[in-house]
């Protein structure tokens, strides 16, 4: 299970502990207190937490474009199977897809958006672990 994925049985605490591991990482690259005097190897850790927090906020907008995108297409079908509907005599000679097709494409959208959807959960996960990491590494330097 990935930490932002709501377990029924967690009650919701795997979010709020990404959420709160994000959170301490955003707040302790704006605590400056430490200089490079004290660790010389700060910035580097501080450096890879912020490319960490970058990766993961630009995984979740690469995750939000591809699901629009998928969610556009599910509409055009939705339309498309509801226009196969039967018409009044007037449109009678109007294009009609197939009904099974466009429901067989559907279901593969739905897959397709489950795929990702794990794809993603499991790829910030890596990258929370590795902040994690980052944070730990951090606290062990600065005492």
């Amino acid at each position: 299970m990935g930490l932002r994925d709501r377990d029924p049985r967690d009650g919701g605490h795997g979010v709020r502990f990404a959420a709160s591991l994000e959170e301490r990482a955003r707040r302790l690259l704006r605590d400056r207190r430490f200089s490079d005097v004290d660790a010389p190897l700060l910035p580097i850790i501080r450096h890879d937490i912020q490319l960490t927090l970058d990766h993961v906020n630009g995984l979740r907008g690469l995750q939000r474009e591809q699901l629009r995108s998928i969610l556009r297409i599910e509409c055009y079908t939705d339309t498309e199977l509801m226009n196969t509907d039967p018409k009044p005599s007037q449109y009678f000679f109007t294009r009609r897809p197939d009904r099974e097709k466009l429901r067989e494409r559907l279901a593969r959208l739905e897959q397709e958006r489950r795929r990702l959807s794990l794809s993603m959960v499991e790829r910030i996960q890596t990258l929370h672990d590795r902040l994690l990491i980052l944070l730990n590494r951090h606290a062990q330097l600065t005492g």
